[in-house]
């Protein structure tokens, strides 16, 4: 719904969040890590879920260089041993720009889905459009 009577730039914006939060997002484990090599990063994107080299790149303390290499960041961003890892902000993400054919050099971790859906709900209340839209429930 959030696309609905949105400008082709917010819809644009929408799907670079989709991309850092339902494809390539990260969660912070409430559970206090007891291995030290637990970095507390949890997956949650499809993308990295679907790769087990992005799991190891995206949310170990020290990725491997067989990690680096099968992903391209040696390739690509040669200095790069860890990917950087932001707080969660829509508004950031939405202007952020990634590659689709390597392992990604940037994500966003929340602190839970509980707030990163909240400010997800937030950010779409601020795309300007000719309406706003409303769920009904019982319509669908």
């Amino acid at each position: 719904m959030a696309s609905l009577g949105a400008s082709d730039e917010a819809i644009a914006r929408l799907a670079s969040i989709y991309w850092f939060t339902v494809e390539f997002g990260l969660v912070r484990s409430t559970m206090k890590p007891t291995d030290p090599d637990d970095t507390g990063v949890r997956v949650m994107g499809a993308g990295i879920l679907s790769s087990f080299g992005e799991m190891e790149w995206s949310a170990a303390r020290r990725p491997s260089d067989e990690c680096r290499e099968m992903g391209s960041i040696a390739r690509d961003y040669p200095d790069m041993r860890n990917p950087i890892i932001e707080k969660f902000d829509p508004k950031v993400a939405a202007e952020k720009p990634y590659p689709i054919t390597t392992y990604q050099p940037t994500y966003f971790i929340g602190e839970s889905l509980r707030e990163m859906k909240e400010l997800i709900s937030d950010y779409c209340d601020t795309i300007d459009r000719p309406f706003h839209p409303v769920y009904d429930p019982i319509t669908g």
